[in-house]
């Protein structure tokens, strides 16, 4: 379908700012046609979400997936213009600002909104490449999301660094020369 598709990956439980996202969604909803975002995932809070937007506005725009085998990733990803990667405070001081997901929405070339805390010692590429918001902020959330829906050049030319980090940075042999690296430099120091 025609529209403007949020994408969320992962686990839904407490370390993920869906309030912050679904109140983004309401605050913009009559200024982006036809947005929607995709959930795909489950997790331990998925009927407690479910129960708590039943009286929203953005319900009709949700699109539960759940759990999708990975072979069908490839033909859902596609449809996703911009990749959520939103977390609580307590998420983010537990976690730190990347999630797993990180990886996935780069390889898909889908441009990422997350969180500008505790960024600083990532890869200049990520920081770079990343559409960041202060945590816990639905309106900066929702400023940001309109500003990426007029501005599909941008979206495309950060996603663009992120899978080009994810393709040179991100393979076995490149984590795992770092890895060995990072061992024979501690060896020396000794």
């Amino acid at each position: 379908q025609k529209g403007f598709y949020l994408g969320f990956l992962g686990n839904i439980w407490r370390y993920y700012d869906l309030r912050s996202i679904f109140k983004a969604m309401e605050l913009y909803y009559e200024k982006i046609s036809n947005l929607h975002m995709i959930m795909i995932g489950g997790g331990p809070e998925i009927d407690n979400l479910r129960n708590k937007i039943q009286e929203r506005q953005v319900i009709s725009s949700l699109i539960f997936l759940g759990y999708i085998h990975p072979e069908l990733l490839f033909q859902i990803m596609g449809a996703i213009d911009i990749g959520l990667m939103n977390l609580t405070k307590k998420g983010l001081k537990d976690g730190g600002p990347i999630t797993t997901r990180f990886a996935t929405y780069a390889a898909f070339q889908i441009p990422i909104i997350a969180n500008n805390t505790y960024i600083e010692n990532y890869p200049d590429e990520i920081s770079q490449g990343l559409f960041l918001v202060p945590p816990e902020d639905p309106h900066a959330l929702a400023d940001m999301i309109l500003w990426l829906y007029n501005h599909p050049k941008e979206r495309k030319e950060r996603a663009n660094i992120l899978h080009d980090f994810v393709v040179k940075k991100l393979t076995w042999n490149a984590v795992t020369k770092e890895i060995l690296d990072i061992i024979k430099h501690d060896k020396k120091m000794k």
